[in-house]
């Protein structure tokens, strides 16, 4: 096995990371959204970061341009780790603007939250393989910490999220408080109170009296591994069995289906009230909809399968 496979490289995303520096050197002002969302250390590549920074440290003087971001590189004795004047030209060609800097840092953001605990990881393996003291003393050093941790717990009163991590909040709040449909919503709802005991929940272990930018994103991390858990396991099933098999009759029946067709489909064994009530889920989950089709006599009700948002039926 190759040492590439065997060490993968950790998360990042070097196009994003080239986006959001050519952004801001293409458009300075958009510097101060792109702060409040990524700091130097969430590049991943060590010459953006020292690009990020020393723009930052440009912006808080003057007027930043690539003039004066080669001279803060140059008066570092940064600039050939940041890749000298051409990767500078480089990075101002990489995108036409700087209007999409901000997204492009939520993308770097997003791809950063993984190496802390990459980082955090592998130093607790690397204290499980070679411990750099004898077994009890790391005990007594968890113990030590979980004390402090739950001494901290017990006296921080309430508790606040800082500008930063406001922010994100109210940009992710629509999201994580949306309404949830099927068998798997009902399992993931209330998903927005979740995340801020997650939240919290990092922010004290951290010992920290606000919950900061990094507590949260770790809330939203765990969220959305949990939620995607739940949707492989249970997928678009609605937790009504004869609501899913209609489902399953109608994506194969593109020009809809009568009610009596249906009734007919799911087992005669099953009875015209339970059908009505599985229908009746249907239209509340809005995954079916329904048509009256003038017959000449008794209008046919004639049903089809509703798209979910973002999906085929």
């Amino acid at each position: 096995m190759s040492a590439a496979a065997t060490h993968p490289l950790p998360p990042h995303d070097r196009d994003a990371e080239r986006a959001v520096l050519g952004g801001v050197l293409r458009d300075p002002p958009v510097l101060a959204d792109v702060s409040a969302v990524v700091g130097p250390g969430a590049f991943y590549f060590d010459a953006h970061q020292r690009i990020f920074a020393a723009a930052q440290a440009v912006a808080a003087r003057g007027p930043l341009d690539l003039v004066t971001l080669h001279d803060e590189l140059r008066r570092a004795k940064h600039l050939a780790d940041a890749g000298g004047a051409a990767y500078l030209s480089d990075l101002w060609n990489a995108v036409p603007t700087g209007a999409l800097a901000a997204h492009h840092a939520g993308l770097v953001r997003d791809a950063a939250l993984p190496l802390g605990l990459i980082h955090n990881t592998n130093e607790t393996l690397g204290d499980a393989y070679l411990p750099a003291a004898p077994t009890g003393e790391v005990l007594a050093t968890v113990e030590r910490e979980l004390a402090a941790v739950i001494a901290f717990a017990r006296s921080a009163g309430p508790m606040r999220r800082d500008e930063t991590a406001g922010a994100v909040w109210r940009e992710v709040y629509p999201v994580v408080s949306g309404e949830r449909c099927g068998l798997a919503g009902s399992l993931t709802g209330r998903a927005e109170a979740h995340v801020l005991r997650l939240s919290l929940i990092y922010a004290v272990l951290d010992r920290s009296p606000v919950v900061r930018q990094e507590h949260l994103l770790a809330a939203l991390a765990v969220w959305d591994y949990a939620e995607q858990s739940v949707l492989c396991l249970f997928g678009d099933s609605t937790g009504n069995p004869i609501a899913d098999d209609i489902i399953a009759l109608l994506r194969n029946a593109p020009s809809g289906m009568t009610r009596t067709e249906i009734r007919d489909m799911v087992g005669k064994n099953v009875s015209s009230e339970r059908v009505a009530q599985a229908l009746g889920v249907l239209v509340e989950l809005n995954r079916a909809r329904f048509e009256r089709r003038d017959t000449g006599g008794r209008p046919a009700e004639l049903w089809f399968l509703t798209a979910p948002a973002g999906g085929a039926p």
